[in-house]
């Protein structure tokens, strides 16, 4: 983030997150005993999604948030919305690279290797395989350490969140032609790739993915009146 003129402060000190999750019982050698515990976390994370919508499309959400008095129409709104992106892109960017430096120290032969991430449906971050070098331990070490960043996770979905409500309102990038959800978003978005490129090109490059991957939808939100 060399030479951008935001101030993001608040970012909590996640120095011990991977040296704690390194200590978990299982992460080193693949214990089939953590691998079971994994798998009910993410359980109860599907479980808690499905009781909880994670997004739903409003066909007027300006006037339901508490944002600001003076937002009052759909342009205004996601011109808003474009700011939010920005900074919570530029947040994540700093968690992302406090996370790989502490990976890097603690488990430099899984740093050394390619891969991404993303949301799975029931809203937890998945790793993506880039070139199939990562084995079956080193996803679970990955898994359980990135997710353990729990304000890490909490970015991503927020996140996540507005890139929908963008897909759904910004009709002039998107034209309300783009299905976005819980339920595709893992095969729409790769954060590694978002992260790999500047700040100032994120947006630009998540716009793309999902003008590249998303499902069209068979109608568009815009209305057209006679």
């Amino acid at each position: 983030m060399e030479g951008s003129i935001l101030n993001i402060n608040g970012i909590p000190n996640q120095a011990n997150t991977l040296q704690q999750a390194a200590l978990i019982p299982g992460t080193k050698n693949g214990d089939p005993t953590e691998d079971a515990g994994l798998e009910m976390a993410i359980t109860s994370e599907a479980k808690k999604t499905d009781e909880h919508v994670f997004y739903e499309y409003k066909k007027e959400p300006w006037l339901l948030e508490s944002i600001n008095e003076h937002i009052t129409n759909r342009i205004d709104y996601v011109a808003h919305k474009k700011i939010v992106d920005v900074l919570e892109l530029a947040l994540i960017n700093v968690t992302y690279d406090s996370f790989r430096k502490d990976l890097q120290e603690t488990h430099p032969e899984i740093a050394g290797k390619k891969f991404g991430f993303t949301l799975n449906e029931s809203a937890s971050i998945k790793i993506i395989d880039y070139d199939n070098s990562l084995t079956e331990n080193d996803k679970s070490v990955l898994t359980h350490a990135i997710n353990g960043f729990r304000e890490f996770k909490e970015q991503i979905q927020q996140h996540a969140k507005t890139v929908m409500t963008l897909v759904d309102h910004d009709h002039e990038t998107f034209g309300g032609r783009y299905k976005l959800d819980i339920s595709n978003f893992q095969d729409v978005i790769d954060y590694g790739k978002i992260m790999s490129t500047s700040v100032q090109k994120m947006q630009d490059e998540w716009i793309q993915q999902v003008q590249s991957n998303a499902e069209k939808r068979d109608f568009s939100y815009i209305s057209v009146a006679v």
